[in-house]
């Protein structure tokens, strides 16, 4: 762990003195062992310094996310019992800090206590990236615990160059990244880091007494269970360490550089084509692009005059009609024999393109952007129908 969080550019904060590092099942895992420490935290301190009831007390609790984050910080809330809110990100998927500010204060004036954020660098949808170092100002002036979730984009960091895309990432008071996800290691393997190590170990451990031991009373071992939710844990390093040995800091760069030099190359062909658009900042290994509503309208006959004149009720049409054509391509796509995956920004159907298999090279994209432009042409000419 020491050595990934070297090789991702981690403060050492994170991996010894207080920190702590472990690997997880998955990025899932950590943020509910992170939701339930600042929560832990917080009535532990509310109780100690002003006596307030921990049950009261929790009830007025509040996390936040955006809403393009990953399911997993809700799902902690739910398990957990605290409140929840999805905050609304920007017209490129982005949270911004003052959207988490104004919540804040919204929430503090209605007598409840915000505890917690998930930031995201990579989001699920479209890679999107939060503002993190703004979000950290925030979180350190009002003592809000700040996970940053690297699950996907994460990887990335082990090249210096996309450091700065995550600015910030290394004031935050826990990270998470999936190695499984676009660094050559197998499910299931998540990294896990936080500054925290005494929070995490009050919050999560429990033994009984047929796991005492002198050893551990005196402090002179770790016992896994304290930092996760199971008692078990499976040599998950083992994977790790061959991967590093075999691959060296060098090879994993190569790796990741490879697969982002494949994703502009492909992004490319899909922006230089009239018949589609790219919906997302480019920046890893991600894609996502729909057939232009205008081409989808010139296709099912319909009238394009409400794109130009901005009519709601015209603008509603291309809607309709874009999702409609993209859904069919979509389909086409993957009853071809290469299976991309779908989404939505807003309302707009999109396709996904995520170039990380260990085996993707220019061969399998070039194989991609032919199946994508064959099916759009069997589409839009009628050949398949929607």
């Amino acid at each position: 762990m020491e050595w990934m969080g070297k090789l991702l550019g981690l403060d050492p904060a994170f991996y010894s003195g207080k920190g702590h590092a472990l690997i997880q099942g998955s990025a899932s895992e950590a943020v509910f062992i992170v939701v339930a420490a600042a929560r832990y935290r917080t009535l532990k301190a509310l109780e100690e310094r002003h006596k307030a009831d921990p049950a009261e007390v929790s009830q007025r609790l509040v996390i936040y996310a955006s809403d393009q984050c990953h399911s997993c910080t809700e799902k902690a809330a739910r398990i957990l019992n605290i409140r929840y809110r999805a905050l609304p990100t920007d017209s490129t998927c982005v949270l911004r800090a003052e959207t988490v500010l104004r919540a804040i204060h919204d929430d503090q004036r209605q007598g409840l206590i915000p505890i917690y954020i998930t930031s995201t660098f990579g989001t699920t949808p479209t890679a999107a990236i939060d503002d993190i170092d703004g979000i950290a100002d925030i979180c350190e002036e009002h003592g809000l615990w700040h996970h940053v979730d690297a699950a996907y984009a994460g990887s990335s960091l082990v090249c210096p160059e996309f450091r700065p895309l995550a600015q910030g990432y290394n004031r935050a008071d826990s990270f998470s990244s999936n190695m499984h996800k676009w660094l050559l290691v197998h499910f299931d393997c998540s990294l896990f880091y936080t500054k925290h190590r005494e929070v995490i170990k009050e919050t999560m451990s429990v033994v009984p007494n047929y796991q005492r031991y002198r050893e551990y009373d005196e402090g002179k071992v770790e016992n896994l269970s304290d930092y996760q939710i199971p008692m078990g844990n499976r040599f998950r390093a083992l994977k790790i360490w061959f991967t590093v040995r075999s691959y060296g800091a060098s090879g994993l760069q190569r790796f990741i550089r490879y697969h982002i030099e494949l994703t502009a190359l492909l992004h490319h062909q899909i922006a230089q084509d009239d018949r589609f658009e790219v919906l997302n900042r480019v920046d890893f290994g991600l894609i996502c692009f729909r057939i232009t509503p205008a081409v989808a309208l010139s296709a099912t006959n319909q009238s394009r005059a409400g794109t130009v004149n901005g009519h709601a009720e015209d603008a509603e049409t291309a809607l309709t009609a874009a999702n409609r054509v993209n859904w069919g391509l979509f389909d086409h796509i993957n009853a071809s024999g290469v299976y991309l995956s779908r989404g939505y920004i807003g309302r707009k159907f999109i396709i996904r393109v995520s170039i990380g298999s260990f085996k993707s090279d220019r061969t399998s994209t070039d194989l991609i952007w032919d199946t994508i432009s064959r099916c759009a042409r069997e589409v839009l000419d009628g050949t398949v129908t929607c």
